[in-house]
C-alpha cells in the first residue's frame, strides 16, 4: 500500500500486487514514495487550479451582472476590463476598448492631461486626491457627446504595478 499525500491528509492509496514473493527493495520503495509525493502535489495543484478557475468565473459573473459600469485599467492607463454596463453607458464594445488608453476613450480632451498627471503622480509618490473618493466628472460617449458621471476608483497593487478599478 502506498499513500498519496495531499495537503494535510491522504488523497488516495495505491495498491500494488505481485504473483511473486520478494523481499522489499529499498530503492524501489524510495522511488515509489517519491512518485506518490509527486502524484499528491499534482492532485493538489489541480484542485487549486480548479478552485481559482471557479473563483474567476464567479467574479466575471458578478461584474457582468452589475448594475454599475465597471472599468479597470493598468498602470499604463490601458483598459483591462469593461463590463456590459460600461458598454451601454459609453457606447464602446468591450472587444474594441480592451488595450486602449482610457484617457483617449472616455475622458474629455480638456481633462486628459490632468488625468495623466494624476496617474503619474500616484505611481511616482503614492499620493492621490481621487482614489477612494466619490467623484463627479464629465465623461465622453463614443458618439462624442459629454455627460456627467459619478465614480469611485480603487487602486490595487499587483505583481505588475497597479490596477485601477472604477465603478461608475
Amino acid at each position: 500500500l502506498l499513500p498519496v499525500p495531499a495537503a494535510a491528509d491522504t488523497r488516495a492509496v495505491l495498491e500494488f500486487f505481485s504473483y511473486e514473493c520478494r523481499l522489499p527493495d529499498p530503492a524501489l520503495l524510495k522511488m515509489l514514495d517519491a512518485l506518490s509525493g509527486q502524484i499528491g502535489q499534482f492532485l493538489e495543484r489541480r484542485r487549486a487550479e480548479e478552485a481559482l478557475a471557479a473563483s474567476e468565473r464567479e467574479t466575471r459573473q458578478i461584474l457582468e451582472s452589475a448594475h454599475d459600469a465597471f472599468i479597470a485599467i493598468d498602470s499604463t492607463g490601458a483598459i483591462t476590463d469593461w463590463n456590459p454596463r460600461a458598454e451601454a453607458m459609453f457606447g464602446w464594445p468591450r472587444a474594441e476598448v480592451l488595450g486602449c488608453e482610457l484617457a483617449t476613450t472616455i475622458v474629455p480632451e480638456r481633462q486628459r492631461e490632468a488625468h495623466r498627471r494624476g496617474m503619474a503622480r500616484f505611481l511616482e509618490t503614492g499620493q492621490t486626491t481621487v482614489v477612494g473618493q466619490l467623484l463627479e466628472v464629465p465623461a465622453l460617449h463614443r458618439d462624442g457627446r459629454e455627460f456627467p458621471i459619478e465614480l469611485t476608483i480603487s487602486a490595487l497593487r499587483t505583481d505588475h504595478g497597479y490596477s485601477f478599478n472604477a465603478f461608475v
